[in-house]
């Protein structure tokens, strides 16, 4: 038989197989074996302050495709051919969500209902992506512009920098300089919203924006630093006024 396949569905999940025995170098995987693989605990130990102190402070906002999740379903996160995550379903309330580069990731119930708003809506285009999804099981759900602390990772952190570590949502991720990690900047250990750290590669943290409350104060220390710098300079050579400064 013969059936059309969009080139994104080719993208976010098939390999190339002109040798079935060997698994494509773009496709692969750092295994995890006999490494020490960093719990969420430890990640916060070593990296919530400094995330926190030397984060930007930056949303996503706008809507995004998500369908249910299938038990024992495995996902798998890919972005321009670099494996982030790769997550078993462990129940039938998650979600499995598109991101802006095609690629699949797994939603919880919890977080589905944190940082989504209630009102879901049917995806309306004709397009032959928008049947593709809708044939598929995804809706259009909007987010919250709920801030998050986007920390990127500097050569000086790899001292401390594990090989692996877990994620809240049961996934292992793997980090480089370069990388973002990413905490909820509403967070508290006793509020409703669990610390939590996670990875973002370069290539999806672009698609989020300085907060509005980031936005001032980069835009105030800016200000500050522009008179500081004209305060230094002092009067010049034939400036009479400050009319000419």
């Amino acid at each position: 038989e013969i059936y059309l396949m969009p080139e994104v569905v080719v993208k976010s999940g098939y390999r190339d197989c002109h040798n079935a025995n060997v698994e494509h170098p773009m496709m692969h995987r750092q295994s995890t074996a006999g490494m020490k693989v960093f719990t969420q605990e430890q990640m916060l130990a070593k990296f919530e302050k400094v995330i926190r102190e030397k984060g930007q402070l930056k949303v996503k906002s706008g809507t995004v495709l998500m369908r249910p999740a299938r038990l024992d379903e495995a996902v798998l996160t890919c972005i321009n051919g670099r494996v982030l995550a790769r997550v078993t379903v462990t129940d039938e309330e998650s979600k499995v969500a598109l991101g802006d580069f095609h690629e699949l990731y797994v939603v919880t119930k919890h977080k589905v209902q944190e940082n989504y708003e209630k009102t879901v809506r049917e995806i309306t285009g004709d397009h032959a992506l928008d049947k593709l999804f809708k044939s598929q099981g995804f809706k259009v759900f909007t987010r919250k512009s709920r801030p998050k602390f986007i920390y990127q990772i500097q050569e000086k952190d790899k001292e401390i920098l594990p090989k692996a570590f877990h994620t809240a949502v049961g996934s292992i991720q793997s980090a480089e300089v370069g990388d973002y990690l990413v905490m909820p900047a509403d967070a508290d250990s006793k509020g409703k919203v669990k610390p939590e750290i996670y990875m973002m590669s370069g290539d999806a943290a672009v698609s989020f924006r300085l907060s509005a409350e980031s936005w001032t104060k980069t835009t105030k220390q800016s200000s500050n630093s522009s008179r500081l710098l004209c305060c230094v300079a002092g009067p010049q050579k034939g400036d009479n006024d400050l009319g000419n400064r």
